[in-house]
């Protein structure tokens, strides 16, 4: 769970910028980074983390 969780916010952390007031973040830039945020929910168990695929990011 711990892994999911640090290569959850180190995907985030790469998109961090687009949060910045002077760069305007795209729809799909929004689902993205919320779907990253969704990952978690729901895991309870180490194996259901492994089995999570990460949403893609848009390019």
């Amino acid at each position: 769970m711990a892994n999911l969780r640090s290569k959850r916010n180190s995907l985030l952390k790469e998109t961090d910028h687009y949060g910045l007031s002077d760069v305007t973040m795209s729809d799909d830039m929004k689902k993205y980074r919320q779907d990253l945020r969704d990952i978690t929910d729901g895991v309870n168990t180490e194996a259901k983390a492994k089995n999570k695929i990460f949403p893609t990011k848009p390019e």
